[in-house]
Order: C-alpha cells, then structure tokens, then sequence
C-alpha cells in the first residue's frame, strides 16, 4: 500500500508514474485498477500511449483466460 499511495503522489508531477502504478497494481492482481492507471497514464503523457494501450489489452488478455 506504501507504493501504491507513492506512485499515486507522484503521478502529480510525473505522469510516467501512472504507468508504474499500473504495472504494480497488474501483479497484485487488481485489474480494474491497473486498467484505470495506464488509462491515466496515456492521458497525462501521450509519449507512453501505445506502451499503456498494449498494458491495457495484456491485462484484459489475462482476465479472459481466468
């Protein structure tokens, strides 16, 4: 929880951190959330949308095979 509230302070004034947010909250497991940082990510940082748009379809990938 301690890194997920750092990426979140952090996204202010890096919005690279959204994508790092969503890459943490993808490995505990929290897909909707990781979807909603990666979308938050392509928003603030149009440099990193088809890195966050391919996170995005990995994880709902990974939600159709459970």
């Amino acid at each position: 929880d301690a890194a997920i509230a750092a990426y979140r302070k952090g996204a202010g004034s890096d919005p690279g951190c959204w994508f790092n947010l969503g890459v943490l909250l993808r490995e505990l497991g929290r897909p909707g959330e990781a979807v909603a940082a990666f979308e938050s990510c392509a928003r603030a940082n149009p440099g990193l949308a088809a890195s966050c748009r391919a996170q995005i379809d990995a994880v709902r990938k990974s939600q159709e095979k459970r």
